[in-house]
């Protein structure tokens, strides 16, 4: 290797290593371009407010000229601010030793000489890609009318206004809506400008000869063109030959096909954008959730089990095939989202593993949710998976895919009909409690780990205080096998009715009954830490 090479391949490899250098371009990143940031929003907003106060400034000094000194010192501020954010996004934009780096490695690799020349053409490359890229140059353009001596130079300062594209996400989005459909807006751009061009040349004919035309020059000719075309029609510049208002009639006529052709080729771009934006929207609003609840099918099932988490006011998450149903979840406040709850992809994008306490999967086809819960389990073994079986074959399936419980409606359905034929009076009780007709209700309370209960013997909590009655507690892994009564559940054991010696602990779950307010009141207590 020539020797020459070295000071300069020890220099990235430092750049490389070093901690502070990578920790540093994050942290500008983060700022500058990371759209998940929160620092993102302020960074914006300032530098929003900078372009329109300098181009404020410009507009009033036309006619009423301000201080001297304190818009010299505002421009000489906005320009360093914008030439300090081209630098560091040129810099953001490709790391060069890390170019270098790779160049080198992949010549010692096929054992080929080194040349630094054409690893730093390689890196001239991708800087310049991004100094012609259209923010770049709208940046570049900015921070010319800091020179006011040279006057031509502030008419660069509107270009300031198009800084916004980089800052404001409504007006980014608008203008990757029209980067997608730049094929038609091609095409458009081709028939507009042949139609303008053939008008103003058939009108320059016609009009430029006659004594009494207003159009004196081809530049009038297209001004006309333009203004007729667009159905503007200031009445500046008018035809008097016959042979004039054809070609006048003509250009009205294939306006209106021009100006049909643009309005469908935004519409469609709009539309099409509209449903992947709102998909954006929600799952920005689903990252900032933690521990919801994932309900795949929003049937009937679905809009009951909805009504009962909303008093408790849980964070919940809808999928369903259905946009009908979809729309109408997101009429009510949801956030829901159209799609294949078996996609894992989908689920990853709702970061199911972190996110998601439950996966609910009610749908009316037992196929459909054993895959749910099988795609579910997969992707998490700690979300807690409860699955609807609408046939008896289907329960052994979904507790094989991974399903932690299994609702059979069907036959809960008939044992309840049988229950209230047999003891009408304890079922009305019952029912009058579930459904929380007198506000009063069963509820679980977990406790946490170092909460006040954590290591407490029951004897010690006052539940005839509270106005509460314990029905049991469910453990994860419980050490109270002498129980009377001692129930094993699929990933836990619930002890109805512990004795009074029986000792909580973190992660406990207690299962209470009472009124909603002492409830709340006594959960609130019971997640207190110590």
């Amino acid at each position: 290797m020539n020797i020459v090479h070295v000071p300069v391949l020890k220099a990235c490899y430092f750049l490389h290593n070093a901690k502070i250098y990578s920790r540093t371009k994050k942290t500008v990143y983060t700022i500058l371009a990371d759209p998940e940031s929160r620092w993102r929003k302020p960074v914006d907003g300032g530098l929003s407010l900078l372009v329109i106060a300098s181009v404020f400034l410009l507009i009033r000094e036309v006619k009423q000229p301000l201080n001297s000194t304190f818009s010299q010192h505002f421009e000489t501020f906005a320009v360093t601010v914008f030439i300090v954010e081209y630098l560091l996004r040129f810099w953001l934009h490709s790391s060069a030793h890390n170019t270098i780096i790779k160049q080198y490695e992949k010549a010692a690799q096929l054992n080929t000489p080194f040349r630094l020349r054409r690893a730093i053409q390689e890196v001239l490359k991708e800087k310049w890609r991004y100094i012609t890229s259209p923010l770049s140059i709208i940046d570049l353009l900015a921070i010319l009318p800091t020179y006011r001596p040279i006057r031509l130079l502030r008419i660069f300062m509107l270009f300031r206004l198009f800084k916004l594209f980089r800052y404001t996400r409504g007006i980014n989005q608008f203008a990757n809506i029209l980067a997608e459909k730049r094929f038609e807006l091609y095409i458009l751009g081709i028939f507009f400008t042949f139609i303008v061009v053939s008008a103003a040349t058939a009108i320059y004919l016609f009009e430029a000869q006659r004594p009494s035309s207003d159009i004196q020059s081809y530049f009038d000719a297209i001004y006309w063109a333009l203004i007729t075309l667009t159905t503007v029609g200031y009445g500046d510049i008018v035809p008097h030959s016959p042979e004039g208002r054809v070609v006048t009639i003509a250009l009205i006529v294939s306006g209106i096909g021009v100006i049909a052709f643009a309005t469908s080729i935004f519409v469609s771009a709009f539309s099409e954008k509209m449903q992947r934006l709102q998909h954006e929207r929600i799952f920005q609003g689903i990252s900032r959730l933690s521990d919801y609840t994932l309900i795949c099918g929003y049937g009937r099932m679905g809009h009951t089990i909805l009504e009962e988490l909303s008093t408790s006011r849980q964070d919940v998450v809808i999928i369903d095939t259905d946009n009908t149903v979809i729309e109408e979840a997101r009429q009510r406040g949801y956030l829901a989202i159209t799609g294949d709850a078996s996609n894992s992809h989908l689920l990853e994008q709702l970061n199911l593993a972190q996110k998601a306490k439950t996966v609910l999967c009610i749908t009316e086809n037992d196929i459909n949710n054993v895959y749910i819960t099988l795609t579910a389990r997969s992707l998490s073994q700690d979300v807690h998976i409860i699955s609807r079986a609408n046939e008896t074959a289907s329960i052994k399936k979904l507790y094989l895919a991974g399903a932690d419980h299994v609702v059979t409606p069907n036959q809960d359905m008939a044992l309840v009909a049988a229950e209230y034929v047999g003891q009408p009076v304890a079922f009305e009780a019952i029912y009058s409690i579930l459904s929380g007709q007198d506000e009063l209700v069963i509820d679980a309370i977990k406790l946490f780990e170092n909460s006040v209960f954590d290591g407490v013997e029951l004897n010690a909590i006052d539940f005839k205080h509270h106005q509460l009655i314990l029905f049991g507690v469910i453990q994860t892994e419980a050490d109270n096998a002498d129980e009377q009564y001692y129930f094993e559940l699929t990933r836990s054991h619930f002890i109805f009715n512990p004795h009074d010696r029986f000792t909580l602990r973190g992660n406990d779950v207690m299962i209470v009954f009472g009124h909603q307010d002492n409830i709340a009141h006594f959960r609130k207590q019971a997640r207190r830490l110590k």
